[in-house]
């Protein structure tokens, strides 16, 4: 049997649907399945279910907190801690609050003070989870090379209008299965309590 073209398999496939749909009769309901999904159509006369899609949302906050930034006022929001197998990630979304023309640099402010690759420590590598339950603080994961893993080169290119928002990344040890929240220390905006993992 030739092989037949992608187009081709896709073409027939909508035949086969619209042949299955036109032998419904009056009040009867017809499955036919398509390349291993089902298509169903309604009886004659009624109309068929919308199904609407929606846009994701915004991320979820776990937590959220003002400060200011290099003089700029700020908000950031924890939208992830999510642990996988040995590791958790952490995700903040930093809003620029200005309610003129200033941009905001993040730069060094959310750094632990610590040159890294030239960079000047303009690296997101300043936040630490912290697990009371084994009174444990756990420190920005480092890859062989010493370098974080975090985002990093955060320097005058990288800025955020008035409005406009910069998302950070940064990935430590996991603690123990068993423990649920932990607190987020991140620099200059504090200490945020029992933040979940998800």
């Amino acid at each position: 049997m030739a092989a037949r073209s992608p187009s081709a398999l896709a073409a027939a496939a909508l035949a086969a649907a619209a042949a299955g749909w036109a032998g419904c009769a009056a009040g009867e309901t017809k499955t036919v399945t398509v390349s291993g999904s089902q298509t169903t159509r309604p009886p004659a006369g009624q109309a068929a279910s919308s199904t609407t899609a929606t846009a994701p949302g915004p991320p979820a906050v776990l937590a959220s907190r003002r400060a200011l930034l290099n003089e700029v006022p700020a908000r950031l929001q924890i939208t992830e801690l999510s642990r996988s197998g040995r590791i958790v990630a952490l995700t903040v979304t930093i809003t620029n609050l200005s309610r003129g023309d200033d941009s905001l640099y993040v730069q060094e402010e959310l750094g632990d003070g610590v040159s890294e690759d030239g960079n000047e420590g303009e690296a997101f590598d300043g936040p630490s989870l912290v697990d009371t339950k084994n009174a444990r603080r756990y420190l920005i994961a480092r890859d062989a090379s010493g370098a974080c893993v975090c985002d990093s080169n955060l320097g005058l290119a990288t800025e955020a209008e008035a409005g406009q928002s910069l998302s950070l990344s940064a990935t430590f040890g996991a603690p123990p299965e068993d423990v649920g929240a932990v607190n987020v220390h991140i620099p200059r905006f504090g200490t945020f309590r029992d933040v979940p993992i998800s």
